[in-house]
């Protein structure tokens, strides 16, 4: 019976990791689309010397 509750401690942690890392995973994809973003946004108002155009 002990082994049975260990090993599901065992799961519940490996699961709550897999949540965690999931999650961490979308803020860091979340966060390199921005800056994707805001690079091209940026690339876009230096090509053309718009400043605010794009933005607003």
């Amino acid at each position: 019976m002990l082994i049975v509750e260990y090993m599901n401690l065992i799961i519940n942690k490996t699961d709550l990791i897999y949540q965690l890392s999931k999650v961490l995973w979308q803020i860091s994809l979340a966060h390199h689309t921005m800056v994707t973003v805001q690079d091209v946004v940026g690339h876009y108002i230096g090509e053309n010397g718009q400043t605010g155009t794009v933005l607003s």
